[in-house]
C-alpha cells in the first residue's frame, strides 16, 4: 500500500474520488499547499 510515488498516489485518490462522487475532487498534501491558500483550503479540507 506504500509503494510508489506518493504525489501519484494523491492524484490517482483524487481521480478516483472525482468518478466516484461525479464531481471534480481537489486532494493534496497538507505540505505542498502554497502559503497564499493553505489556510483557506485546510479551513475547507473534508477528511476522508
Amino acid at each position: 500500500p506504500h509503494a510508489g510515488n506518493p504525489l501519484l498516489r494523491v492524484a490517482g485518490i483524487g481521480e478516483d474520488l472525482s468518478q466516484v462522487l461525479e464531481r471534480r475532487v481537489d486532494v493534496v498534501t497538507a505540505a505542498l499547499l502554497r502559503d497564499e491558500v493553505s489556510a483557506t483550503a485546510l479551513a475547507d479540507a473534508v477528511p476522508v
